[in-house]
C-alpha cells in the first residue's frame, strides 16, 4: 500500500502541471491514427480514437506488432507491443516531429 502514495503524488503533478496539455496530446493521437489509416485502413479506424492512445490491430496486417515497432522505431515512431500495437508520442515531442 505505501506505493499508492507515489501514484497518487504522480496523478497530482500531472494534474498541476500538465492538464492543460492533455488537448495536444489528443489531437496529435487523432493526426497520428489518421496518417496510419491512411496507409493501411484496416488496421485502425481513426474514428476511434477518443483520447491520447492509438490502438493499431494487426490480425490482417502482413506484419507483426514487433516487426511494426522495429520498422517504426526506425523512423522514430516509438511504441509499446503488448496486445495490439500502442504508437505514442511523448510531450516533448512537438508538431513539427509529427509531420503536421
Amino acid at each position: 500500500m505505501r506505493q499508492v502514495g507515489v501514484l497518487a503524488a504522480a496523478g497530482a503533478h500531472a494534474l498541476e502541471h500538465h492538464l492543460g496539455r492533455l488537448v495536444d496530446g489528443h489531437r496529435r493521437a487523432a493526426h497520428l491514427a489518421k496518417a496510419v489509416a491512411a496507409a493501411r485502413p484496416d488496421v485502425l479506424d481513426p474514428g476511434e480514437v477518443e483520447t491520447d492512445i492509438v490502438v493499431i490491430d494487426l490480425t490482417r496486417a502482413p506484419l507483426t506488432g514487433p516487426e511494426l515497432a522495429a520498422a517504426a522505431r526506425e523512423r522514430g515512431v516509438l511504441g509499446s507491443v503488448l496486445g495490439p500495437l500502442r504508437p505514442w508520442h511523448d510531450r516533448q515531442v512537438g508538431d513539427g516531429r509529427m509531420g503536421g
